[in-house]
């Protein structure tokens, strides 16, 4: 005998009498369903005045009364001429018959379009009329939350930002893959935009010009300081130096290239080291030739031995060396132990990738920056000692001006970049890099290239010796 399942509610299934029957056990498994008790507000005063007319009713008919009246209530009408109990009637049984015959009669209601008036003459098939809706459909975007044992019955959720709601499993929002992003309430994710600085950018344009100016200002003065290496004014602002200044500054313009299309693993490792290194020597120069102006000027008379044997065995320029070449050792020391990469920021922005080299801001960065800083306190202190001599041999104020000048488009920069990865962000790192060439350029060398060019009278070796000539008479 083949095992069957019977499924039945809690009306029989649980009853004694069909417990009872013998031979029972025999029909296979019996599985009941528990129906949800609930308190159906009115119903039963519904059924107790149904049950009392129902009670007149019967009365009134064998009392001999005439009446032909059907009652809608048949079951109650049984019950009230037994005269049973309303208190043992089970009112969710009842309810639950009620709802049953009225869901299959709105289902043909609606199979058969009586909304007219009229139903339509056709048949209808058994599988039509069950129609079970606990919960209505959820919106776009929205998942389904199970309140019930029952898959009809559901809450809706919406779909967050960077997940999407998959029809083929609706009670799950999926994540967007890492290269694509969504809103909220969304069925299908979108591409990112991609961020960075490319080559046809307007931005990149204007400053690929910025940059060749830059070039070809410093390209210039140094062809204009190597055909005056002997002038008064070439050796008053470093003599050969100067032209090692000048490249410093062209190879630091040259960095700027590296920030601009696609990062490749060579522009990641070069460019913040070709600018730090690049940057220093200059910075070392201008605070070596301020140090030796200082000291001729100011403690010529106290100044010890050791002074002379530093200035006469190439003193200042291993002093350079030694300082470009200590933050190269860092710079190379910061690419060695970790490396910086082309890589691809997903978290900065939810829509956008930032194509960007990694570690800008690691604990090398941070050193090579406090390095520099230290440096430039050191050039502006010694800047600052000689702001009363000799015009010919003053810089403090284009030196404090072309260093505050530095500092204030650094800090912008990266008071910008903590705030948004942008590839005006990206422009914003170029401008600095070419701001803070053109700002020593202009602060150091503009001013002596003016005098060889235009002012020929003031570049003479007997106009500097008036000058200092009168800086001795007034001390």
């Amino acid at each position: 005998m083949t095992n069957k399942v019977w499924i039945g509610t809690e009306d029989w299934t649980v009853a004694t009498q069909i417990s009872g029957i013998p031979g029972v056990h025999t029909i296979g498994t019996v599985l009941g369903v528990a129906l949800k008790s609930a308190d159906v507000h009115g119903f039963a005063q519904f059924e107790k005045t149904d049950y009392e007319k129902s009670i007149q009713y019967n009365g009134s008919k064998e009392s001999g009364s005439s009446g032909g009246d059907c009652l809608q209530s048949t079951s109650l009408y049984s019950v009230a001429k037994n005269y049973y109990a309303l208190e043992t009637y089970d009112l969710i049984s009842s309810f639950n018959v009620y709802k049953a015959v009225y869901a299959v009669a709105h289902a043909l209601h609606q199979l058969l379009d009586c909304n007219s008036g009229m139903c339509s003459n056709r048949t209808v098939q058994p599988w039509e009329v069950p129609l079970s809706i606990c919960s209505p459909p959820c919106p776009t975007g929205h998942k389904k939350i199970l309140t019930g044992q029952h898959v009809c019955c559901f809450d809706c959720e919406a779909c967050p930002a960077a997940m999407f709601f998959n029809r083929s499993d609706p009670t799950e929002c999926q994540p967007c893959p890492a290269e694509e992003w969504s809103p909220e309430k969304s069925e299908h994710c979108l591409a990112r935009t991609v961020l960075l600085l490319t080559w046809d950018d307007p931005l990149t344009i204007a400053l690929l010009f910025f940059m060749a100016c830059c070039l070809v200002m410093t390209v210039s003065s140094g062809i204009i300081l190597l055909l005056h290496i002997t002038s008064p004014v070439a050796k008053s602002a470093g003599g050969r130096t100067c032209l090692v200044m000048l490249a410093a500054l062209t190879l630091a313009a040259l960095s700027s290239l590296c920030h601009f299309g696609q990062p490749s693993q060579l522009a990641c490792l070069i460019k913040h080291p070709l600018f730090i290194f690049s940057f220093t020597v200059c910075l070392a120069a201008i605070t070596v030739r301020s140090f030796q102006v200082v000291c001729i000027f100011k403690f010529a008379s106290k100044l010890p031995p050791i002074y002379d044997r530093w200035a006469k065995k190439n003193g200042p320029e291993w002093t350079i060396f030694v300082v470009s070449f200590t933050v190269l050792i860092i710079s190379i020391l910061r690419v060695v132990v970790d490396p910086p990469k082309p890589s691809k920021d997903f978290e900065f922005f939810h829509d956008s990738i930032v194509i960007e080299c990694s570690n800008t801001l690691s604990i090398g960065s941070v050193v090579e920056v406090a390095y520099v800083t230290m440096l430039s306190m050191l050039c502006f202190f010694f800047s600052y000692l000689g702001k009363d001599l000799p015009a010919n041999y003053n810089e403090a104020k284009c030196v404090t001006f072309s260093l505050m000048v530095y500092m204030i488009s650094w800090i912008s920069f990266f008071t910008l970049y903590l705030i948004s990865r942008g590839p005006f962000t990206m422009a914003a790192h170029v401008f600095a890099i070419l701001f803070s060439v053109l700002a020593f350029y202009g602060g150091y060398f503009l001013p002596k290239i003016y005098i060889i060019v235009l002012k020929p009278e003031l570049n003479t070796t007997a106009h500097f010796q008036n000058c200092i000539q009168m800086y001795t008479m007034s001390k």
